[in-house]
């Protein structure tokens, strides 16, 4: 249910269900995961930095992973909507220093940099990522992550069915 209210962008909601299931089911990662994508695009969350490095710690340990590098990157967001963008590019260095940079890892530092306040590294990173997995622009084109690029026409390019 809260990963419904997060595909609608009922972000409220989801943060409710998503809080519920973490409640109720504490060793289910998929409730963690919700928390940060909700977490690492909803600037109006006024959620301690410390929370979520909790909550990235708690992933990290139930899929045996170290230094997850997508939930790093929004972490990255996270700091860079509370005003700490040095440390939000640290967490970003780290990630592009330890890890293949595959489109995955462009989808989610497109975020961070959107937070940072750089529409253009956030639309080149989106576009690479597009160019690799061209089957999700439908989704981006309604994704209350990019929702302030909506207006933009370079992103309005990019997720328009047909092109590319």
């Amino acid at each position: 249910l809260s990963q419904v209210f997060l595909d609608l962008g009922d972000l409220a909601r989801a943060t409710e269900w998503t809080d519920e299931g973490r409640r109720r089911f504490p060793a289910e990662p998929s409730f963690t995961a919700g928390k940060l994508v909700i977490l690492a695009g909803w600037a109006g969350v006024l959620e301690a930095v410390d929370s979520t490095y909790v909550l990235l710690n708690d992933l990290e340990r139930y899929w045996n992973v170290s230094q997850w590098p997508f939930g790093r990157l929004q972490v990255a967001a996270v700091l860079a909507q509370h005003g700490m963008p040095d440390s939000a590019l640290v967490l970003v260095e780290q990630v592009r220093s330890s890890v293949d940079s595959g489109p995955w890892t462009r989808y989610f530092e497109a975020n961070v940099q959107l937070h940072l306040g750089d529409e253009e590294k956030a639309l080149d990173l989106l576009e690479a990522f597009l160019t690799e997995v061209p089957q999700r622009k439908a989704y981006i084109s309604r994704d209350w992550w990019w929702e302030p690029l909506r207006d933009h026409p370079r992103f309005q390019e990019m997720v328009d069915p047909g092109t590319g």
